[in-house]
């Protein structure tokens, strides 16, 4: 066997172990990403898609496109989780855990304060019409949309409770609306 034939055989098992290993991905979420789609998202509205390595739920919350993503496995420790609510917002800026909320606007402060007390908050990305490509490429996550909101990052807790999701989708829908 040539050396060529040996690396070519090598990718080969190389590429079907990653793609045995999607397939068991999509298999072992797909069915709980369908569930808090239905239980959040509007009738007809949503929607799961597979992307790269991660599920993708897509779908319209009180008419705006929202969009969730979780990271990681849950059997082996705390997982990302990302929502996005599509939102036509006025500027951008990035808010991190243990950032000082004094310095909002007065009128952002207590629906800020509500989104950021929660153990599991890392960060909120706001991205308007305004940002420039690459800034928005770095801030969303793959698969995500390139459209104006604002994006929540969580790091562990139950990253498939519709009824946590549907509260963070309120307190972003408050803050959006606050003109942010």
């Amino acid at each position: 066997m040539s050396t060529i034939a040996a690396v070519a055989a090598c990718l080969a098992f190389i590429a079907a172990l990653l793609a045995t290993g999607a397939c068991l991905r999509y298999r072992r979420y797909h069915a709980k990403y369908l569930s808090v789609g239905r239980s959040l998202c509007e009738a007809g509205a949503c929607r799961v898609s597979f992307f790269l390595r991660t599920l993708l739920l897509s779908g319209k919350v009180g008419g705006r496109t929202m969009r969730y993503s979780v990271y990681g496995d849950e059997r082996k420790g705390p997982v990302s989780s990302y929502l996005l609510l599509e939102y036509p917002v006025r500027g951008n800026f990035r808010f991190y855990r243990g950032g000082d909320i004094g310095l909002l606007d007065a009128a952002l402060r207590e629906a800020m304060a509500a989104l950021s007390d929660a153990v599991d908050f890392r960060a909120l990305f706001v991205t308007s019409a305004r940002t420039p490509l690459c800034a928005r490429l770095i801030t969303r996550p793959l698969g995500f949309a390139y459209n104006p909101g604002l994006l929540l990052w969580k790091w562990g807790g139950d990253a498939f409770d519709p009824e946590a999701i549907r509260a963070d989708l309120r307190k972003l829908t408050e803050l959006a609306e606050r003109g942010i």
